[in-house]
């Protein structure tokens, strides 16, 4: 089985064990543990993977870190576990700082049994860096995630491959966040250069603020020009590779809605399209849909995994009034090559609308219900599902 099917499996089982993990135990033993051996290490073999290894601070003896993986018996990652759900804060950061600087390992990882978030040595030697330079949620894994993960794995680590590696993730990571804050709040020399690239007129201050609301807006349209070019280059290529079948190989249903009279008699045209169909067959969500412009019917599959991924994004999306645009949830969805399609992201969301989790403007702008959005809220959802298409 190959590594990111591995870890595809232990999501799987990680969310459906979720709902029943309640305490740091149960999270180590449940969450923390699969996944160590996902990457290959023998949690049962002391001399690969050691639970409770002792790591002196200072003055301090006898403090433990909860777990510490070996290369060769010396420790190449740290482990530090909080029960699921806990907020993985500063003194959480604090307390696997201080076994970090007691050790030889140049990794650390903060987890709650879902988010993983690593740390390094990255601005000075033997001591760890505040921020992480890689965080995933194992609910809401990607080939990306897989790719970062497989250098961390008993049979691929190096911990110089790995340190550069990790210095990679942790300036690419702020770059994109420079590039967010600007798109948000341009700052004054970038505006200054725009205007210099666009204006060559004098830098006035009513000037630099004229130009500052114009970038912003000029960087919101790009982005959104951006999507609904891909969304028409792309309609046709993901309609064939999302599965979606003709109505009229489906046994028993109508190829098309059914069409409205003129008075007196002929035909006036189609009806409008019923509402979409939803039901469950294995781990994909199947939707039955009719066009508004042939009264067409076709059908979409959605894999089960790609609706919980979109979920927690949502969920995790914050807000004054929980309300975000179609543009928001896009681009928090994406992530690189293993971002969903489109028409995914877009059937995901009229599922969620159907539950009330989310509900739609029409407009491009969805408001979150985040109650409805929790993963016991979503495996309810997912329940209550037929397992044949309604009638």
């Amino acid at each position: 089985m190959d590594f990111i099917d591995r870890l595809k499996v232990l999501s799987s089982s990680a969310r459906a064990r979720v709902p029943h993990t309640r305490t740091e135990e149960a999270t180590k033993t449940a969450l923390v543990m699969p996944f160590l051996q996902a990457l290959g290490y023998d949690v049962f073999d002391p001399l690969e993977v050691v639970p409770e290894y002792v790591a002196d601070v200072g003055i301090k003896r006898g403090e433990k870190v909860d777990y510490a993986v070996l290369k060769e018996n010396r420790p190449i990652i740290l482990v530090e576990c909080k029960a699921f759900g806990s907020k993985l804060d500063l003194s959480s950061v604090t307390q696997l700082f201080r076994y970090f600087s007691s050790s030889s390992s140049r990794f650390g990882i903060l987890t709650d049994g879902m988010i993983y978030r690593f740390f390094a040595d990255l601005e000075e030697p033997n001591r760890m860096d505040e921020k992480p330079f890689f965080e995933f949620d194992l609910s809401t894994i990607t080939k990306d995630d897989a790719q970062n993960l497989k250098r961390f794995t008993k049979e691929s680590f190096d911990s110089e491959d790995s340190i550069r590696s990790a210095e990679n993730l942790k300036y690419t990571a702020a770059i994109k966040w420079v590039l967010t804050d600007t798109l948000k709040r341009p700052n004054p020399d970038f505006v200054r250069f725009i205007v210099d690239q666009v204006h060559g007129g004098p830098k006035t201050k009513v000037r630099i603020e004229k130009f500052t609301n114009l970038t912003k807006h000029a960087f919101q349209e790009f982005i959104d020009d951006r999507i609904n070019d891909r969304l028409q280059s792309a309609l046709e290529r993901e309609r064939d590779e999302s599965g979606e079948v003709a109505a009229g190989t489906v046994s028993g249903d109508s190829a098309t809605s059914p069409r409205k009279e003129k008075p007196g008699g002929g035909d006036a045209g189609p009806l409008p399209p019923p509402p979409p169909r939803f039901w469950k067959d294995g781990d994909k969500l199947h939707v039955a849909r009719w066009s508004e412009k042939t009264g067409r019917k076709y059908i979409r599959r959605i894999p089960q995994s790609v609706l919980w991924r979109i979920a927690r994004t949502m969920r995790n999306l914050r807000s004054q009034e929980n309300q975000f645009k179609w543009a928001e949830i896009l681009e928090r969805v994406r992530d690189g090559d293993a971002a969903p399609p489109h028409y995914q992201v877009r059937t995901c969301l009229n599922w969620l609308e159907h539950v009330g989790a989310v509900t739609g403007s029409g407009r491009g702008v969805f408001r979150v219900n985040p109650a409805k959005l929790s993963d016991e809220a979503m495996d309810a959802h997912w329940q209550s599902l037929p397992t044949s298409e309604p009638g």
